[in-house]
């Protein structure tokens, strides 16, 4: 789990992501101020793939919520990012993910992966995993009103 002065850490190496997705664009200010209200309240939180000196190599961050409909627990991933360098690594977090989600008494756990980004491979993963396809969202931007 990252501790409160790692989120900036984190929230600067998932920019990376945005080479990996043209969907994501990552606002490191925003991302660390989130992430920080998510884990003070402890709500979500950010699981790190470390390497044997305890650098930060990957992560994955999530929220803890009640489904909106039906009286289930939820843990919700909203980024999971693993430099290039360390691809194969990552499923560790995963791992770990579904672990913090079932201590929390989580009934269930949701991944999500971007159409462009290594569409097949994660499908192919989370089906090992025993992840169903249940959704896919589609996204417009709006001109919001000032």
């Amino acid at each position: 789990m990252a501790r409160l002065d790692e989120v900036r850490t984190v929230a600067e190496m998932a920019k990376g992501f945005e080479s990996e997705t043209a969907h994501v664009k990552v606002d490191v200010d925003h991302c660390t101020k989130t992430y920080t209200r998510l884990l003070q309240k402890g709500i979500g939180g950010i699981l790190v793939l470390r390497d044997g000196h305890g650098a930060i190599r990957g992560g994955l961050g999530y929220i803890v919520a009640e489904d909106l409909h039906a009286p289930i627990k939820m843990a919700i991933e909203t980024f999971w990012f693993v430099p290039p360098t360390c691809r194969g690594e990552g499923v560790t977090i995963v791992v770990a993910f579904e672990e913090m989600a079932r201590i929390n008494g989580c009934g269930k756990a949701a991944m999500i992966h971007m159409e462009d980004s290594h569409p097949e491979e994660l499908e192919l993963l989370y089906r090992r995993r025993k992840y169903k396809l249940i959704e896919r969202h589609f996204v417009k931007e709006i001109e919001p009103c000032q």
